[in-house]
């Protein structure tokens, strides 16, 4: 009957607002009011799938995290990085897209985990004094094209929130070494950044160190 009576509702509501976004905003008027509407925890990823992110302004794009936190407990244990975040760098490129990935997948652990800690690195970056240039960005250098997940004035920055024993070197490490080798071949040209860095949440296990050390690519923990 649960099933029937969400089905119902967002039957409802999709006949009453044939615009998403208006769609979007009243779900989040209710919500942020403190009348959730039922099932608000699902709802609201559901109807951002259905919105065109270049629709969204960054005071929408405020309340819908607000909403987010406020109805799914994983997105909350994050809510301070998501918000300071939000303040410094709502206008920086990448910024939007990697916390729409967020937002609209909010019970899928690894995806928040993943980009919750590009968010709280370009965070630690910027009290070292570093500016975060972009999020999640394709760079390419012939014969590469890769994607960084933060690039700053000088670093092309791969973020990784893995447990390191179940990953093998033929799973990963082919990424790792063509994001490298983009990097060298940029610093042959001397463009700007070409400092390849991998930068891990988890503790990073003897062999994998090894295996970098080998590579010449640098890595933090």
């Amino acid at each position: 009957m649960k099933n029937i009576g969400f089905c119902f509702f967002l039957f409802l509501f999709f006949s009453l607002y044939s615009n998403s976004i208006h769609l979007l905003q009243a779900v989040l008027n209710l919500t942020l009011k403190n009348r959730p509407v039922t099932s608000a925890s699902c709802i609201i990823p559901t109807i951002l799938k259905a919105v065109n992110l270049e629709e969204v302004n960054n005071s929408l794009l405020h309340d819908v995290m607000e909403a987010v936190v406020k109805t799914n407990s994983e997105v909350t244990k994050h809510s301070d990085t998501l918000f300071t975040s939000y303040q410094l760098f709502q206008d920086t490129p990448g910024y939007r897209e990697t916390t729409w990935r967020i937002l609209t997948n909010p019970d899928n652990t690894g995806i928040v985990k993943g980009h919750m800690y590009e968010l709280e690195t370009a965070l630690l970056l910027m009290r070292l004094g570093k500016q975060v240039r972009a999020f999640n960005q394709i760079i390419t250098c012939e014969p590469y094209k890769c994607e960084f997940d933060l690039i700053t004035d000088d670093e092309l920055i791969e973020c990784k929130s893995i447990y390191w024993p179940s990953y093998t070197k033929n799973r990963l490490g082919n990424q790792f070494i063509q994001q490298a080798a983009l990097a060298d071949l940029r610093k042959e040209t001397n463009e700007m950044p070409h400092n390849y860095l991998v930068a891990s949440r988890q503790t990073i296990t003897p062999s994998w160190k090894n295996w970098f050390n080998n590579q010449k690519i640098q890595f933090q923990e």
